[in-house]
């Protein structure tokens, strides 16, 4: 059904060949503009509506007028950036070459600062369900990037801003597209006397290397937590890419 309505994943050797006519790439790349920016006005119309009546109609406008006003910098600021680097320019390429170092490092921690919240929602949700559970554990693996490192994360991170999914940015810095390592898991859960578990996850192979390893999976839970503007196509390549049952 997903083939039928979105057309079978693109071989990652025709991703650099791939061009979308106008018309059909404006609808493509608009949705994420679109969604980021339904998501700030669900978050801003929310505290308005606590703050009461009154507020919300003082409010609206003039913040409506200042979110639009961000809509046309940004939209003018891809324009630049575009006709500047047609071969794509990351935010750290891009701040770094036309504005220093220190705003190149700025657009790093942006980057940084994208990637931790991002694992903060992943963690928020896994405890909210394991509240509703009764009780569970949560293993922390200092694999961080999936096994590749925070530095390398960030040079990933300024790939996938230059148009690399997540899966291509690992392989282009010469990593397996997942490089985390399981068995200190399985030993944990061993050395806490677990005999099985129900996985909280979306990952089929985090259910067989554990399998492997001598921990039963009763059962796999699947990790439902909403997706936005940021981190849709990450969610999308992780489905079509890495086989996540999203």
């Amino acid at each position: 059904m997903k083939n039928f309505l979105f057309g079978r994943p693109l071989p990652s050797e025709r991703l650099e060949h791939e061009r979308l006519n106008k018309k059909t790439a404006l609808a493509v790349l608009s949705s994420d503009a679109i969604s980021s920016v339904a998501y700030a006005t669900d978050q801003i119309l929310i505290v308005l509506a606590v703050l009461g009546t009154a507020a919300a109609v003082n409010y609206a406008v003039p913040i409506s007028a200042v979110i639009v006003g961000l809509l046309i910098l940004v939209g003018l600021s891809y324009r630049q950036t575009i006709f500047a680097y047609p071969n794509g320019g990351g935010s750290y390429t891009v701040a770094k070459e036309n504005l220093g170092t220190g705003s190149g490092l700025l657009a790093a921690a942006a980057l940084l600062t994208d990637y931790i919240m991002t694992v903060a929602v992943s963690i928020a949700g896994g405890i909210a369900a394991i509240g509703e559970a009764g009780g569970g554990v949560l293993l922390y693996l200092a694999q961080e990037g999936r096994g590749i490192g925070l530095v390398n994360k960030l040079r990933a991170y300024q790939l996938q801003d230059a148009g690399f999914d997540t899966v291509d940015a690992n392989e282009q810095l010469g990593f397996d597209a997942d490089e985390r390592v399981y068995l200190p898991a399985a030993e944990m859960l061993r050395q806490l006397g677990v005999t099985g578990v129900r996985l909280l996850t979306n990952n089929p192979d985090k259910v067989a290397a554990l399998e492997r390893y001598g921990i039963p999976i009763v059962e796999r839970v699947p990790h439902v937590f909403p997706s936005n503007g940021h981190n849709e196509r990450y969610l999308e390549t992780k489905a079509t890419r890495s086989g996540h049952l999203l």
